[in-house]
């Protein structure tokens, strides 16, 4: 599935990167034995005034990405959080690069959506990618941070069951959330971004689920809205995420104690040319 964005802000806000996220599959002997690559890659800076910027994987384990900062395109690549990521110069944050990868075998025709093993694929590529052409070296960690554990209030939940395809999870940056056939997971992801901490699914729900969730984004503690965001535009008198989580979807947010892991970006430079 193909991931959209709009500038820094509502890289969290429109179509969040974790709206394909899906279950990544364990990695295989042979992918440990030797690292996935691109067969061939094209890697140079986004033109700041294409609209909407963006990308993800594409089927055949390949990978298009339209003007994003490399701090996402990083995010994206280890599967980490806004607030999981340190370290690097400014530019990381500010620069936008367009990347387009193609996996060895991949017909370039293909239009169907990328399967979850297609995604995890991508996501292994283009860490490699990144070390080659950015030269980009991290370190992780693992600390105890606070969380919050998602668990259904006490009067039950109340999301609609779906058997449908999964199409991810599509949030504006009004704060409207909606799910089609979305997996707690991928929740779980999209809720860690809004509120700025690790969410940890203790629902036991192992389903799909429709549903739509309205709320007033969190201003601070790593929320949808930045400075400089249109932020008047927002509904203020819609109810937190944590309310809106229990009258809504009939479930809830826990404060607790975990470990979690974070990287470090130890190096990193601008790209080498094409």
């Amino acid at each position: 599935m193909n991931y959209r964005f709009s500038h820094t802000t509502t890289l969290i806000g429109k179509l969040i990167m974790v709206a394909g996220m899906l279950p990544a599959p364990h990695a295989s002997a042979q992918s440990k034995a030797e690292p996935l690559t691109f067969e061939v890659a094209s890697v140079k800076p986004g033109d700041p005034d294409v609209r909407p910027r963006g990308g993800g994987p594409v089927s055949g384990g390949g990978l298009r990405i339209v003007c994003m900062p490399l701090k996402w395109i990083i995010m994206f690549a280890y599967d980490m959080n806004e607030f999981q990521v340190s370290g690097g110069p400014a530019w990381i944050e500010s620069q936008g690069f367009d990347i387009v990868a193609k996996a060895p075998g991949a017909a370039a025709s293909e239009t169907r959506l990328p399967t979850a093993e297609e995604h995890r694929q991508a996501r292994l590529r283009l860490q490699a990618l990144l070390a080659e052409r950015f030269q980009l070296v991290v370190r992780r960690e693992t600390k105890d941070t606070q969380v919050y554990a998602l668990l259904i209030a006490k009067n039950g939940f109340k999301m609609k069951a779906s058997a449908g395809e999964s199409r991810g999870l599509r949030q504006s940056e009004s704060g409207e959330m909606t799910g089609i056939a979305t997996r707690m997971e991928i929740l779980t992801k999209v809720l860690s971004r809004v509120i700025g901490h690790p969410v940890l699914d203790k629902t036991g729900l192992t389903g799909s689920y429709d549903f739509t969730l309205k709320f007033a984004p969190e201003l601070t503690g790593g929320g949808l809205e930045k400075p400089g965001s249109g932020v008047g535009t927002l509904d203020m008198a819609a109810p937190s995420i944590f309310t809106a989580l229990q009258e809504q979807l009939g479930l809830k947010l826990e404060s607790q104690k975990a470990p979690a892991e974070f990287i470090v970006i130890e190096r990193v430079a601008r790209p080498t040319p094409n």
